[in-house]
């Protein structure tokens, strides 16, 4: 045994050296000399003895740059505890001038091997919601009780840290088995766990997680720490700020205790880390025009220095990272110095402290490997909140790579990289070497059938003793194609060996721990040595393997110059932007010279056509959609790119381009690519044309062609002013004809105008034909129609100006209907007989009065037959006479400010869109409008804009004995509201009530049609003498049968309450004639059955695909989902609002809406575009795209008591202000107690239980039920 002085140990404390970190040891003699000849009890032996296990290995962080100075950390793995020899209590570190010699008798480091079990106390984290003040922790005589018990919460989450070395045992679990979860480094716990104990050498992470469902009572666990392991285990301590003794090569590591230390010390060669030089320049310019290809000269220049023994290039990134491992999700080089546990990719996920030797790595990388002994795994933990996005890979697929020198053959296969599952039976990737050093990849599998996997051929094992480059891949098939599956793959230095046909791939809930070496839950561990370990979220093409595996090196030269050059000739990975140039020393790399890379291309390929409309209105200035027919061959580009030109090939020198659009965009499609342009474009000084040129622009490479295909520019200026209004009122009786005066109100402004331009335009105002162009120039701009046939569509005639630079493409369009024969036509016809006898007819006929009554001299209802599609009289049922009693209005305006309304207006309008008052006022703080000669009953629209300060303005309508009908409630202009005039109209006579719009017309029960009739028709007699179109509905009669069984007899057999069972009797009824069968119902009296059961709610359908302007066609479309909204008070959230909503939706609600008391009800919508039909007919027309949601048109009918059929189609298509989507169904009537507000979720329903009756025989059926 090595003989020593003990004045290093001083109890008191002190010691000369100041860079010693010293350990106060118990008051003992020093024990030297062999132990074999001791007498006493073994345990006496035991306790006077020193220790005898040296520890395994030692590791200094040395984050000094300095040359010859070291400071960091000092990490020692200790090793297995022999339970029967004395214990380690701390490692002593020496300067060693070789293996074996201290160069002095005072230890640089002390480093504990027994924590202060004061300092084990567990940490926990959370997600900043109080989760952890929920976790009980409690001291007891050897550690710490751990709980959560009590009925935990739904969502919680903890993350508790045990300080290794150490061990926990399960004593309590009552959780919901696989959804809320307990788990040890990535172990699981079940109920046979409890009374387990887990021991841990290192750090160790205890993660709590619920779902939102069941809840339990918790769990408990007792851990103790900071105790020698049973396994090896690292201890850590702080190395002071030291300066290298002369002639010291070596670290010495002595185990010790309180009886002194062991003689054979472990020696590791010190790593001193500096600061080293980064090159001065580096130089390189391509000459080759592939693109994804590079030729040319590479030069580097740099300062000669000592240290420095090798000038290497590598690949970069745009975000200055070296491709290769630092590119990966995770990589780690392993490289001496702060650097050997770092993580070297974004995620800094730096592996636990590690104690292992440094070795040199393979020739192809340089720089240094880790030497695995077989007795530990390197291990990194994931946080939380990266878990998710590093598990992806699941589903991305993804690429493992490291240097494998196996040196022992393992008993079993061993993982050599990867994480477990929620289990630790399961894989969500791995890397593993079996005993014959073939190569294993494991993916992610269905748990009921096991893993998948792939293992090289057995003929070619990585040979022993040597470094050989290997790569597992995952590459998800069946994300585009799910009858390929998915494949692994095996490459060996490069080389594709293995390729394995998998299954589609499962998502296994990932456990916390990545490991490196081994697989620390089942005590396997690897013996060789890895290098250059990485995971990537993406399949590493195959092309680029081969880079990878030299860490996508291009250049190396030995140091001693003070420049370097060589001849390249590579292809570019596809992600690399930059070239980087480091200079290599002893043990660790300079900071790089980082040079943009840029990979000159230049395709061959121009674009077939090109076509270019101007839409900017500014003259002078440009703006619209460059339409390009694409290049017959699109390989070798990328892009497309506008330029000014001077001519159809040649763009400007020097300028810069307009814009650009990839190919890979999704709007290029169809031979076509759309270039964009914003409009305010002003062209370069001697531009004639628009160019465009094939581009590269994909990663580094970047290039054009010289010369592309063009088209001239043609300026496009309409008239900025338009026409101040149009007007037409048709006299045409006969339908689809009109005639008439257009009558034009000139602009303000005619600047520029040749031409005012008449067009029959849709309800889009999209224009269809031209009628007509009127010179400006002309005294009277009125056109006469005369037996005009309307166009298919046509709802509207337009006007739009035209100048010299073009005609304007919206314009200024007339109100209401055009074809006068539709406006004096009765609306919305509706009859349901109510009388029971077979063919005799009785009940209420309603139908809403025409849009334009002025010429309506009577209504007519006729008894009618259908020939055909058309409906013809064949006998009066009754005429109807209208008059309306008139109401006056009172419109009141507010201005807080006190200076009128600043520009705000106030319109109403007819339904038509006729006006019936408008007005503002100039100043003061309000004033009132007097409106008289309203019709009772008529549903108007009042429009209120927006004025310069609308925050200021305010308003209330009411009638002339101050009744409120309507009063402001937003800023959102303009603002549109329906209302209803107070009152109701009157008529000439007793079998028919006016209600506002609403005609009631009474047919007296026992009425018989004439021969032949089988419609009820309503028309207009005009003062003209003609007549409108007619409109007209079936008649459909009510003839129940008249008989009734005689009798009906139950006897229940069943003991069960309120459940019965046995036979129903039925005495038949005399006359079966009209019979075809009984249904036997519960009643709620002798005579009156049950109504049937109601199913709350509507119905609904959602599409989810991109939407148009305007509503698609729903009908045999297939649902994304189905299911039931309790009422049309709908926002999009009520999905959850994922993102595929993004590109537009629609939806269809079905079902009924329940009328109490009949009467007249009004129905208006809030929101982004729809339709709604009652009785498959069209009630209010929406269908419009809107920026925001708004109110749409009303509409109002009279609606007997009872369910009547309802349908909504809404859609939504993306735009920015409108991020909610939003659809609302409002109604005024008896139901409502006449005041606006939401159809309520008890007046809708999606049908009726049509099983509730319990019992059918037919009447062919013999005997009973």
């Amino acid at each position: 045994m090595k003989q020593k002085q003990p004045h290093h140990r001083r109890n008191n404390g002190s010691n000369s050296n100041s860079n010693v970190v010293v350990l106060t040891l118990p008051t003992a003699a020093l024990r030297v000399g062999s132990n074999s000849g001791a007498n006493g009890s073994s345990e006496e032996v035991r306790a006077q003895s020193v220790p005898v296990q040296a520890a395994l290995a030692v590791y200094v962080s040395d984050s000094d740059p300095q040359k010859g100075a070291i400071s960091g950390n000092v990490s020692i793995r200790g090793p297995t505890r022999d339970a029967s020899g004395p214990d380690i209590e701390f490692f002593s570190v020496y300067w060693g001038s070789d293996t074996s010699t201290p160069l002095s008798s005072s230890p640089v480091a002390v480093v504990p091997a027994v924590a202060d079990p004061s300092s084990t106390r567990p940490t926990c984290t959370d997600s900043n919601d109080g989760d952890c003040g929920r976790i009980v922790m409690e001291t007891t005589a050897d550690g710490w009780t751990i709980s959560r018990t009590g009925r935990y919460n739904n969502n919680e989450y903890a993350s508790i840290e045990l300080q290794g070395p150490g061990s926990m045992t399960l004593t309590y679990l009552d959780i919901e088995a696989g959804w809320d979860t307990l788990c040890l480094d990535g172990y699981c716990f079940g109920t046979n766990d409890v009374g387990v104990a887990r021991s841990f050498s290192q750090t160790a992470t205890l993660v709590w997680m619920t779902d939102s469902s069941v809840r339990y009572d918790g769990w408990t666990v007792a851990y103790t720490g900071g105790q020698q392991a049973t396994q090896s285990a690292v201890f850590t301590s702080a190395f002071p700020p030291s300066t290298i003794p002369s002639g010291a090569t070596h670290f010495l590591v002595y185990s010790g205790n309180a009886n002194g230390e062991m003689a054979a010390p472990l020696a590791a060669e010190i790593q001193d880390t500096i600061a080293l030089p980064s090159p001065t320049s580096l130089s390189f310019s391509d000459s080759s025009p592939t693109p994804g290809r590079i030729r040319g000269l590479l030069s580097v220049s740099a300062a000669q220095n000592v240290d420095v023994e090798r000038i290497d290039v590598y690949f970069g990134t745009a975000q200055t990272i070296r491709l290769g491992v630092c590119d990966g999700v995770v990589g780690y080089r392993f490289e001496p110095g702060a650097g050997l546990n770092k993580d070297c990719s974004w995620a800094g996920l730096d592996l636990w402290p590690l104690a292992a030797d440094s070795v040199p790595g393979p020739d192809a990388v340089g720089g240094y490997g880790l030497r695995f002994d077989g007795t530990f795994a390197a291990v990194s933990t994931i946080p939380a909140d990266l878990w998710v996005g590093i598990s992806n890979i699941q589903w991305t697929g993804w690429t493992a790579s490291a240097w494998v020198y196996p040196s022992v053959p393992p008993s079993l296969p061993v993982r050599l990289l990867g994480r477990s599952g929620f289990n630790a039976m399961s894989d969500v990737f791995a890397m593993q070497l079996t005993p014959d050093f073939l190569v294993r990849c494991v993916a992610a599998g269905n748990p009921d059938i096991g893993p998948d996997a792939c293992t090289s051929p057995a003929a070619q094992p990585l040979l022993q003793n040597t470094w050989t480059h290997v790569v597992c891949q995952h590459e998800i098939n069946w994300m585009s194609d799910p009858s390929t599956g998915s494949t692994l793959r095996i490459f060996v230095d490069g080389v594709l060996v293995k390729s394995c046909s998998t299954g589609q791939p499962y998502w296994t809930q990932p456990a916390p721990d990545l490991t490196i070496g081994g697989h620390p839950e089942f005590e396997s561990y690897f013996d060789g040595r890895l290098d250059e370990v990485a995971v990537f979220d993406r399949i590493v093409p195959e092309a680029e393997i081969q880079m990878l595996r030299t860490g996508y090196r291009i250049a190396s030269w030995p140091a001693g110059d003070t420049s370097y050059s060589v001849e390249v000739d590579t292809a570019v990975p596809f992600n690399a932007t930059t070239l980087h140039a480091v200079a290599v020393g002893r043990w660790n790399e300079g900071a790089p010279l980082i040079v943009g890379l840029v990979d000159d291309a230049t395709p061959a390929n121009p674009p077939l056509g090109v076509t270019f409309t101007d839409t900017d209105l500014g003259a002078g200035s440009f703006g619209g959609s460059v339409v390009v027919q694409r290049a017959s061959d699109e390989s070798d580009l990328t892009h497309y790119v506008a330029y000014w030109g001077t001519s159809p090939t040649a763009k400007i020198p020097g300028t810069s381009e307009l814009g650009s659009v990839s190919i890979f965009n999704e709007s290029v499609q169809n031979g076509t690519a759309i270039i964009s342009l914003p409009p305010g474009l002003t062209p370069a000084s001697g531009a004639s044309h628009l160019v465009v040129v094939s581009a590269v622009r994909f990663g580094a490479a970047f290039g054009e062609m010289a010369t592309g295909v063009g088209v001239a520019l043609q300026d496009f200026a309409p008239p900025s002013a338009e026409a101040q209004g149009i007007s037409f009122t048709d006299t045409n009786p006969t339908t689809g004809q009109v005639s008439g005066d257009v009558v034009v109100t000139r602009a303000t402004d005619e600047t520029g105008v040749t031409s005012y331009n008449l067009y029959w335009a849709d309800t889009a105002l999209m224009k269809l034909l031209l009628i007509a162009k009127l010179p400006a120039s002309s005294s009277s701009l009125t056109y006469t129609l005369t037996d005009a046939v309307l166009p298919a569509g046509a709802a509207h005639i337009l006007v739009s100006l035209e100048g010299t630079g073009g005609e304007t493409v919206a314009g200024v369009a007339t109100t209401g209907e055009l074809d006068y024969t539709t406006l004096t036509a009765p609306r919305d016809l509706m009859f349901q007989d109510a009388d029971p006898g077979v063919n005799l007819y009785g009940g209420v006929i309603h139908f809403r009065r025409a849009a334009r009554e002025a010429t309506v001299e009577q209504y007519e209802i006729h008894w009618a037959q259908l020939s055909g599609s058309t409906a013809s009289p064949v006998s009066l049922v009754e005429t109807i006479t209208t008059a309306s009693d008139n109401e006056t209005l009172l419109f009141e305006m507010i201005d807080s400010y006190g200076d009128g309304w600043n520009g705000a207006y106030y319109y109403i309008r007819t339904s038509t869109g006729e006006s019936v008052a408008e007005g503002t006022f100039l100043s003061g703080y309000g004033e009132t409008h007097t409106i008289a000669g309203v019709s009772a009953g008529a549903t108007l629209t009042l429009t209120v804009s927006r004025g310069s300060w609308p925050s200021e303005i305010s308003w209330v309508l009411r009638t002339a004995n101050n009744e409120e009908i309507l009063t402001s409630s937003t800023e959102t202009f303009p603002e549109n509201r329906q209302f209803r005039v107070p009152g109701t109209g009157n008529s000439n006579s007793d079998n028919v009530h006016i209600d506002g719009e609403m005609v009631q017309v009474t047919l007296p029960s026992g009425t018989s049609p004439p021969s032949g009739a089988d419609q009820i028709l309503a028309l207009s007699r005009l003062t003209s003498g003609s007549t409108s179109i007619a409109v007209w509905v079936a008649l459909n009669d009510f003839a129940p049968p008249s008989a009734s069984p005689t009798s009906i007899q139950f006897q229940d057999t069943d003991s069960g309450i309120r459940q019965i069972a046995g036979v129903i009797s039925l005495g038949r009824a005399s006359d079966e004639s009209a019979i075809s069968g009984y249904k036997v119902y519960f009643g709620s009296s002798a005579t009156q059955k049950l109504p049937p059961a109601v199913l709350p709610g509507l119905a609904y359908k959602l599409f989810v695909f991109p939407q148009g302007s305007s509503l698609p066609s729903l009908d045999g479309r297939a649902p994304t989902s189905e299911g039931i909204h309790a009422s049309l008070d709908f926002v999009r959230q009520d999905f959850g609002s994922p993102e595929a909503f993004n590109t537009g939706f629609a939806i269809r609600w079905a079902g009924f809406l329940h009328i109490v008391t009949a009467g007249t009800y009004y129905f208006q919508t809030f929101s982004d575009g729809c339709k709604v039909y009652l009785y498959g007919d069209v009630l209010i027309d929406d269908d419009v795209l809107k920026t925001n949601a708004s109110w749409g048109t009303g509409t109002s009918l009279f609606l007997e008591q009872g369910a009547h059929s309802l349908q909504v189609d809404y859609f939504f298509a993306q735009a920015p202000a409108a991020p909610e989507g939003t659809m609302l169904l409002n109604y005024w009537g008896t139901d409502s107690s006449d005041m606006w507000m939401p159809v309520p979720a008890d007046k809708l329903s999606h049908g009726v239980n049509e099983t509730d009756w319990i019992a059918y025989v037919s009447v062919s059926a013999q005997g009973t039920c």
